[in-house]
């Protein structure tokens, strides 16, 4: 009787131990995914590899570069997501793109470049010229004039109107958001589907944007 006893215990022990180690189980994938929501706000880059089979010095520069985070504010109806969909995006010399949706509607995407700081003040109203050159070089897609909203010590961040080519020759407008930081050697570069955001937002948008090493 008393064998009997103690394997009905046993067994209600067992059962409590597997029900407590599934609740946990689901509350750690519970929070995992909610982290994981959460964190849609903040960006790894470079977000993926970027494969280089031409043995390019800036790819291999890009897939070598300093790992950092980039974290903006987004509304919380934009997703984003490594698939360019069938959309006509905005023009630029910037790498391992995150595209933006709301729903199914194009919004813009984010990516990145890197750069080698030259001597100087990043106050100095031209300093960020010898950051993004590609941007102001580029025929397809030409990023300027750039105003800034936020200085600090080693970073700046603002807006900017972008100018690019589409199939048909057209040229077309819209805008979006630059940020660098010297000590990353990286600047990151949003650029908005023209009518997606308006100049107050996109300065809004720009506010909250933070650079930071990993």
């Amino acid at each position: 009787m008393m064998k009997e006893v103690h394997a009905e215990r046993g067994s209600a022990l067992v059962m409590a131990g597997l029900v407590i180690i599934s609740m946990i189980g689901t509350m750690i994938f519970k929070d995992s995914g909610e982290k994981e929501t959460a964190n849609n706000n903040t960006i790894l880059f470079p977000a993926y590899y970027t494969e280089n089979p031409d043995k390019l010095q800036q790819i291999d520069d890009i897939n070598g570069s300093m790992p950092f985070n980039c974290k903006v504010d987004w509304p919380e109806n934009w997703t984003l997501t490594e698939n360019p969909g069938d959309a006509e995006w905005p023009q630029g010399e910037l790498y391992t793109p995150m595209y933006i949706y709301d729903g199914d509607t194009p919004i813009g995407y984010i990516a990145f470049n890197v750069f080698e700081p030259v001597a100087g003040d990043v106050t100095d109203p031209e300093y960020h010229k010898t950051v993004w050159t590609p941007l102001l070089q580029d025929k397809n897609g030409k990023w300027e004039p750039f105003t800034s909203v936020l200085t600090g010590f080693t970073s700046q961040i603002g807006i900017v109107d972008i100018d690019y080519s589409v199939q048909d020759g057209q040229t077309v407008s819209t805008n979006g958001i630059l940020a660098y930081d010297t000590g990353l050697k990286a600047y990151v570069g949003i650029a908005f589907m023209p009518g997606a955001v308006t100049r107050e937002q996109a300065i809004e948008l720009a506010m909250t944007v933070r650079l930071y090493a990993v």
